[in-house]
């Protein structure tokens, strides 16, 4: 199962991440009809097909889909919410967080440290990890959505890492026990909660 899971991420990979099939398709675009090419990544299959119509997109509309965005697929339709129905749609699915709140998630490695939090959000741009890195001290401890294989850098200059998703097999999990430092994953809100330079204590004992 562990094999077939690193299988199936390096393909995903492959289309998704940094010069993956859909990053240069995009791209690609981009250059073709965007005064700013990086804001393909903010277009829908629908906007696609408008720009190869002659269509023009207001740029306001990237601006917003950088804030709140939404989509799913019901009905046979694919419907997108942008920027305020999105925020509406935020506001009902996500309540405020208390930020005294205790955070409890799944130990994937013991220990107990104490440190400074370095928010990762999830990233796919060497040069935003890049700067990430930048102001990273080794011995802070990495609070993550989930780890890739991209965000390694900053694993090895953690102390101890919490992300909101993942299971046993997840890299973060994998990751932690092999630098041999406390992991706790699953949280769901940690990087909601929490933010950059915040102390805390992570005990992945109990």
């Amino acid at each position: 199962m562990a094999k077939l899971k690193f299988e199936g991420r390096e393909l995903l990979n492959s289309y998704v991440f940094e010069n993956g099939v859909l990053h240069n398709i995009l791209n690609n675009i981009g250059e073709q009809f965007l005064e700013e090419k990086t804001n393909a990544t903010f277009l829908f299959s629908n906007d696609i097909l408008n720009l190869y119509k002659n269509s023009k997109i207001d740029n306001s509309i990237f601006q917003q889909r950088m804030d709140y965005y939404g989509c799913f697929f019901g009905q046979n339709k694919f419907n997108i919410f942008e920027h305020s129905e999105a925020l509406n749609v935020w506001g009902t699915l996500c309540k405020n967080e208390d930020k005294d709140k205790i955070i409890t998630g799944r130990i994937a490695n013991k220990g107990i440290v104490r440190g400074r939090v370095i928010i990762a959000p999830m990233l796919v741009d060497m040069k935003k990890i890049m700067e990430i890195d930048s102001r990273m001290n080794t011995g802070d401890i990495l609070v993550a959505e989930s780890t890739t294989p991209e965000l390694m850098m900053l694993c090895k200059k953690a102390c101890g890492i919490v992300t909101n998703q993942g299971g046993m097999l997840s890299h973060a999990a994998i990751v932690s026990r092999e630098l041999s430092i406390p992991c706790v994953i699953g949280t769901e809100n940690a990087t909601k909660i929490l933010q950059d330079g915040d102390i805390i204590e992570l005990d992945a004992n109990n």
